[in-house]
C-alpha cells in the first residue's frame, strides 16, 4: 500500500473491512489478535494503525509492534491465516498495516475460546445461527458423490466380501444377520449409501473399489509409507505405494508396519504372555483410519506414513474439519466424509463417532508413553505423531492397574496421569495438583493415586512402581527386514525333514512376536519360498525347493 491509497482510505467509512486505530505508543496485543480474528471470520480486511478512527481522520503514526516481523509470524502460527503486516513511512508519522485474509470456507476463527465479530465499535461473540451457517458453507461431502457410468463389477470381490462380514457381525439380532446374508450385495451397497442413481458413490470406490477405478476415479488416494532406520535420513530403507480398496490396504499397510514394531517388553497375563508393541496396534490402526476418512479429497497429495524406530508420523491432506483444532480433537467430533465414515462404522472398523482419538491417547497413557500429538502444519497437512520411547519405571504402575479400570476413566483422568508420570520423570515434588478437579478426583478414586496428609500425590505403592527413569528406553534397532527373512528360511530348511512350527520360529527369534514372524512368512509363501502343511498354528512350514534371492 502505498501513501497515496492510505490517503484515499481516510474518508472511507470505518465497517466490517476496515479498523483504524490511533495506537500512538502502543497497541494491545490481545486486542490485536481478537480485531484480527473478526475481521477473517467477517471475510477479510485491513487493521491499520497510527490513523484516528473517527472521521475527518488524521495520519498521528504509531509507535506499536515495532518487532513486527515477529508478530506476523506469531499471528500466523495463532491463527492458521497468513497475516500480511507491513509499515508505510507517512510524512505524519509510521503507519502499520495488517492485511487480513478471509477465513477458509466452513471453518471460523477461534481466539481466547470465542468466535468473535464486529459490531459497531465493540467485538461481540458471533450467534449460535451465524455460527452455523459458516459451519455449512461449503462443506459438501465429496464421498457422496456419484460416479456415473460405474457398477458393482468395479468393486473387489475380497474387499465386497469383507464389507458384507462386518456388517454382519456388526447386526445386534440373528434375524438381522440372516438377512445381510442373504441379501444380493446391491442390495446392501444402496441400502448403506455405498450405491446411489444406479452408480457407485465415491465411498463406494475408495472403500470396495479395483484399483483401476480408484485411479480413475480418485487418483490421490494414495498412501505411502517409508521406514528410515535412522529419522532425518534423507533416503528410506524401504517404501511402498498404495492405491488400494480402504478394506485391503488397511491390512496391507499393517503388513507393511508390523516388521518395524518390535516389542517393548513381554507382561505376563495370567498363564500367558503379552507382548507390548513400541506402536500398539490399535493406535496404528486408528491414526491410519482417521487419515483415510478425515483427510480432504480435493487436495491433491497422498497420505503418507513414515516409520522410525522412535516415531510412527500419519500425515494427512488438508486442515482439520470444522472448528477442531490440535487442542479439541478429542472432545469435539465433525466428519468431512461422513458417507464414508458411515460405512466404515457399519462394517465395525472404526469406532463410534469421537471414540478413535481417546483410545490413542488411553494406549499411550497404559505404555507409559508420551501422549500422540495432533498437529496442523500451515493450512496444508495433519500431523499425528505416535512415540516409541517407554518410562521404564512408570509401565510397572501401568500395567499393574486392573483392565476394567481403564474403562472407568475419562480422557481428563488420562492426560492428568500423564501429566504425573511427566512431573514424577523431572523428580518433581507433587502437591500442586488441585485435588478438585475431576481428573484428580477420578484417579484418587480409582486408587491409581494416593494423597499423604501434606497433600503430595504419589502412585498407589500397591501398583508396585518404580521410580521414573529420566533417561526413557528406546527399541534396539531393527535388523534388515530381508535378512529377517533370510534368518527364517534357513532355519526352515534347517529342518526340512520334520517341518518347522511358529512355535519353533518364534523361539528362534525371540525379539518378534508371532504376528510379525506370521508377516514374515506370509511373503515368504508369496514368492514362492516356503509352504505349508496344516491350517493351524500346529502346521508346519517347509522349503519349496527354490531359494531365497537376496538383493545386491
Amino acid at each position: 500500500m502505498t501513501v497515496e491509497e492510505l490517503n484515499s482510505l481516510l474518508s472511507s467509512r470505518e465497517n466490517e473491512k476496515l479498523e483504524f486505530k490511533a495506537a500512538r505508543n502502543s497497541f494491545s496485543w490481545d486486542d490485536l489478535r481478537r480485531y484480527i480474528a473478526a475481521l477473517a471470520n467477517e471475510g477479510g480486511g485491513k487493521m491499520i494503525l497510527g490513523v484516528t478512527d473517527r472521521i475527518p481522520r488524521q495520519v498521528v503514526g504509531s509507535q506499536a509492534f515495532l518487532n513486527l516481523g515477529e508478530r506476523k509470524r506469531q499471528l500466523t502460527e495463532l491463527l492458521r491465516l497468513r497475516v500480511e503486516a507491513f509499515e508505510i513511512d507517512h510524512p505524519n508519522g509510521r503507519v502499520v498495516v495488517f492485511k487480513v485474509p478471509s477465513r477458509p470456507p466452513g471453518r471460523p476463527i477461534q481466539v481466547d475460546g470465542a468466535f468473535l465479530m464486529r459490531s459497531d465499535e465493540s467485538l461481540v461473540p458471533m450467534t449460535p445461527d451465524q455460527l452455523k451457517l459458516i459451519l455449512d458453507e461449503g462443506e459438501t461431502d465429496v464421498t457422496a458423490e456419484v460416479c456415473h457410468g460405474t457398477s458393482v463389477a468395479d468393486l473387489d470381490s475380497t474387499a465386497l466380501s469383507l464389507f458384507r462380514t462386518g456388517v454382519i457381525e456388526r447386526a445386534t439380532s440373528q434375524a438381522q444377520k440372516d438377512r445381510y446374508a442373504s441379501m444380493p450385495i446391491e442390495r446392501l451397497l444402496v441400502d448403506t449409501g455405498l450405491i446411489a442413481d444406479n452408480s457407485l458413490t465415491r465411498a463406494a470406490i475408495l472403500l470396495l473399489g479395483k484399483d483401476d477405478i480408484i485411479r480413475r476415479w480418485i487418483p490421490n488416494a494414495e498412501v505411502i509409507a517409508e521406514y528410515r532406520q535412522v529419522p532425518n535420513k534423507i533416503r528410506y530403507d524401504r517404501r511402498e505405494n498404495m492405491r488400494l480398496a480402504i478394506l485391503l490396504g488397511l491390512e496391507r499397510l499393517w503388513e507393511f508396519i508390523l516388521p518395524y514394531d518390535l516389542p517393548i517388553r513381554d507382561i505376563q497375563k495370567g498363564t500367558g504372555v503379552n507382548s507390548l508393541l513400541r506402536f500398539p496396534e490399535r493406535s496404528v490402526r486408528e491414526a491410519i483410519l482417521n487419515a483415510v476418512v478425515h483427510r480432504d479429497y480435493k487436495h491433491p497429495e497422498s497420505v503418507r506414513i513414515r516409520i522410525s524406530p522412535e516415531k510412527l508420523e500419519v500425515i494427512s491432506p488438508g486442515t482439520f474439519p470444522g472448528m477442531i483444532t490440535s487442542a479439541t480433537i478429542a472432545d469435539e467430533q465433525l466428519r468431512r466424509n461422513r458417507l464414508l465414515a458411515e460405512a466404515l462404522e457399519k462394517c465395525g472398523r472404526i469406532e463410534r463417532s469421537g471414540q478413535g482419538v481417546d483410545l490413542m491417547i488411553a494406549a499411550a497413557v497404559r505404555q507409559a508413553q508420551k501422549l500422540p500429538t495432533f498437529i496442523e502444519r500451515d493450512q496444508n497437512d495433519v500431523q499425528v505423531i505416535l512415540f516409541a520411547p517407554v518410562d521404564e519405571g512408570f509401565l510397572d504402575a501401568m500395567q499393574s492397574v486392573p483392565v476394567d479400570t481403564w474403562d472407568y476413566l475419562t480422557v481428563d483422568a488420562m492426560r492428568t496421569l500423564d501429566t504425573f508420570r511427566q512431573r514424577r520423570l523431572d523428580n518433581e515434588r507433587i502437591s500442586s495438583f488441585d485435588l478438585s478437579a475431576s481428573g484428580v478426583r477420578e484417579l484418587l478414586e480409582q486408587e491409581i493415586l494416593v494423597s499423604n496428609d501434606e497433600g503430595v500425590i504419589d502412585i498407589n505403592p500397591a501398583l508396585k512402581a518404580r521410580r521414573s527413569q529420566k533417561q526413557m528406553f528406546k527399541a534396539a534397532p531393527i535388523v534388515n527386514r530381508t535378512e529377517r527373512k533370510q534368518q527364517i528360511f534357513n532355519q526352515i530348511r534347517a529342518r526340512q525333514s520334520v517341518g518347522t512350527r511358529l512355535v519353533d520360529l518364534h523361539q528362534y527369534m525371540a525379539d518378534l512376536t508371532a504376528s510379525q514372524i506370521q508377516a514374515l512368512l506370509k511373503e515368504l509363501k508369496a514368492d514362492g519360498m516356503i509352504r505349508l502343511e496344516g491350517r493351524t498354528r500346529a502346521g508346519r512350514w517347509f522349503p519349496s525347493g527354490l531359494q531365497l534371492q537376496l538383493p545386491l
